[in-house]
């Protein structure tokens, strides 16, 4: 996995191995390697293409909420996944499982003002705001954390009380 779009494609291979029926979201930046993996396996996985990120959550929640199965949401970096806090409070408090994937800027970009990026305290901060509204929240900054973050990911929202996980 040497780069974001291998990376990406693991992700997407990964969901379709577990059966997770969709994802919904808006694509930008950050997440656009994403959302091309998702369209080279649409057949395989559908994709829901939302106008606001927090709808992309509410998608995810109603969807465990009426069949008891873990879908996805997606959307890109600084405001974006901002716009996901809300949701991601409901299902939250509601004990609805889902997985959200939020973009983040390149590593070597971290502190270096990147467009949209959430660094004024700690480089990529968003992953401190989804703390209080997830049962867990990773950051993958290397190709090697993947497959440990994403068996938990899509592990830990359905184990004891259920609850959405952010990457």
């Amino acid at each position: 996995m040497a780069n974001a779009q291998s990376v990406s494609q693991a992700i997407v291979d990964y969901m379709v191995r577990l059966g997770v029926p969709f994802t919904a979201g808006v694509p930008g930046h950050g997440i656009l390697a994403f959302v091309d993996a998702l369209a080279e396996r649409r057949k395989d996985i559908g994709t829901i293409m939302v106008r606001h990120e927090q709808s992309a959550v509410h998608l995810a929640d109603g969807y465990y909420r009426a069949c008891g199965k873990v879908a996805a949401c997606f959307t890109s970096v600084g405001p974006g996944a901002i716009n996901t806090l809300v949701g991601l409070g409901t299902a939250f408090a509601d004990s609805s499982a889902l997985v959200a994937f939020t973009a983040n800027c390149p590593t070597y970009m971290f502190e270096r003002g990147a467009i949209q990026a959430l660094d004024m305290h700690h480089w990529a901060d968003f992953s401190r705001m989804a703390l209080p509204v997830t049962k867990r929240s990773w950051q993958i900054t290397n190709a090697r954390q993947l497959p440990e973050v994403i068996h938990r990911a899509f592990a830990t929202p359905t184990n004891g009380r259920p609850g959405p996980c952010h990457v």
